[in-house]
């Protein structure tokens, strides 16, 4: 969510400028869709070439479209925490009519969802498998289950891969969960120790992601 909210902020202000997309560099497109965060020095560069002196500078240029979908996908995640099924399902057919629906982080968002909703609900069946790889793809294209390991996991990557792992699980295929899950530990060693991420939030939901992968490892061995 950070990286979408500031890709939002810099097109945002960029065009109310209107800046071409050269003098930014490579990159700007994926920056600017929230499929990748940029780092301090790129930031830096960003901030001298758009006159700004501190992020606060950026929020007048945000739609307010964008805090609210921004609103909207907190309260889906609330509900489906506390398991408010059929409360979810409303807000989530609710952010899937909207325009930002069609941008590629908010159809993953809203993929994620429905998996996740189908584990709670029980419905798990080898198409769950496709459905979620699928999801994964739409911002990790060379996504592998085999051999995935990478760098840098946004936005829903670590989830999805995590409920990839636990499908496998509930089809009885555990060897199967715990060799996804080897390789998204190993994705998140490799997580890059760049200022951004020290002081981000990416770290922060590295660790958390971990400390789930951790239990859900724990438990896969026990049923082997």
């Amino acid at each position: 969510m950070a990286s979408y909210l500031l890709g939002q902020l810099i097109k945002g202000l960029r065009c109310r400028k209107h800046l071409p997309r050269e003098p930014f560099g490579s990159g700007l497109s994926r920056i600017e869709g929230g499929m990748q965060m940029p780092g301090r020095k790129k930031l830096t560069a960003y901030f001298d070439t758009l006159e700004v002196e501190k992020i606060t500078d950026f929020y007048p240029y945000l739609e307010n479209q964008t805090f609210e979908m921004l609103a909207t996908r907190r309260k889906i995640l609330s509900a489906l925490k506390r398991e408010e099924l059929e409360q979810a399902k409303e807000w989530l057919e609710n952010f899937a009519a909207g325009d930002a629906f069609q941008e590629g982080v908010n159809l993953q968002f809203a993929q994620s969802c429905r998996i996740r909703i189908a584990l709670l609900e029980n419905r798990v069946d080898e198409q769950l498998v496709t459905s979620v790889t699928e999801a994964l793809r739409l911002t990790f294209p060379e996504f592998d289950e085999e051999d995935f390991t990478a760098e840098s996991l946004i936005f829903e990557e670590p989830s999805l891969i995590e409920m990839l792992a636990e499908t496998y699980c509930r089809l009885g295929q555990p060897d199967r969960a715990l060799q996804i899950l080897d390789n998204l530990r190993k994705s998140i060693e490799l997580s890059p120790e760049d200022d951004h991420a020290k002081e981000g939030v990416a770290l922060k939901r590295f660790v958390l992601q971990e400390r789930k992968i951790s239990r859900l490892f724990c438990r896969l061995s026990r049923k082997r």
